[in-house]
């Protein structure tokens, strides 16, 4: 097997699909349709469960390994939940774990390290870098 490292970028994203996957087990979340969204300095899924339905999408993020321990991940989670109760925006709520976590970890075939992963509700709107959308229903 080819080391990831040295895959393209879509052979990359295609094992990170995998992991994705593994990741999404531990929400029971049941079938899902996942779409790359961006690969670089982490990597984002969007989950559909309905296509097109505000309460049936999410955001999976899969954190790039050694660039951000747990404790940063929990002060940027803990971060939106401030901001989600102390001001007017509205924030991309945090999808708790089948056992109560925030933060998942999850691995894959081909990917050597296991990635810590975070799972958001989608908000309707369109993305000014990618036009991917998700209509509210």
């Amino acid at each position: 097997m080819k080391p990831f490292a040295e895959l393209s970028y879509s052979g990359q994203v295609k094992r990170l699909k995998r992991l994705a996957q593994s990741a999404l087990l531990k929400y029971n979340l049941g079938e899902s349709r996942l779409v790359c969204l961006s690969h670089g300095e982490n990597t984002t899924f969007k989950v559909e469960k309905e296509p097109n339905l505000t309460n049936f999408c999410y955001v999976l993020r899969i954190y790039r390994p050694g660039k951000h321990d747990i404790a940063a991940i929990h002060s940027e989670l803990l971060w939106l939940l401030l901001l989600e109760n102390n001001t007017d925006l509205e924030v991309s709520k945090t999808v708790v774990a089948s056992d109560g976590s925030h933060i998942v970890t999850a691995e894959a075939v081909g990917v050597p390290e296991t990635r810590y992963c975070t799972l958001s509700h989608w908000l309707p709107g369109r993305s000014l870098k990618c036009g991917i959308e998700c209509k509210s229903s």
